[in-house]
């Protein structure tokens, strides 16, 4: 995937990140959460391989492997980011 790509794929993401915010905020965590997980569970959904259930299970477990390996990777920048706003205090660790 080009870098243009990837960058033009990164700011419709995070317009949608910016619509999605104000619907989730003032939720509790487990509203939330589970909002997301029905979320992921609907793209998920989505992705399979035509007459192929085995091939349609393992598509999803990469396709969910991958996700989760990149919010692995957002976890540390969003909490920069929220707390370079004040939004929460630094956690110890």
């Amino acid at each position: 995937m080009s870098y243009k790509l990837k960058h033009e794929m990164s700011l419709r993401s995070q317009e949608l990140v910016d619509q999605i915010t104000p619907i989730l905020y003032g939720h509790n965590s487990e509203v939330q959460g589970a909002t997301l997980a029905d979320l992921l569970s609907m793209w998920l959904a989505g992705h399979h391989v035509l007459g192929d259930r085995e091939r349609t299970q393992a598509l999803r477990e990469q396709m969910l492997d991958f996700h989760v390996d990149h919010v692995r990777i957002l976890i540390p920048i969003n909490e920069a980011i929220a707390r370079d706003e004040g939004r929460f205090p630094p956690c110890p660790l």
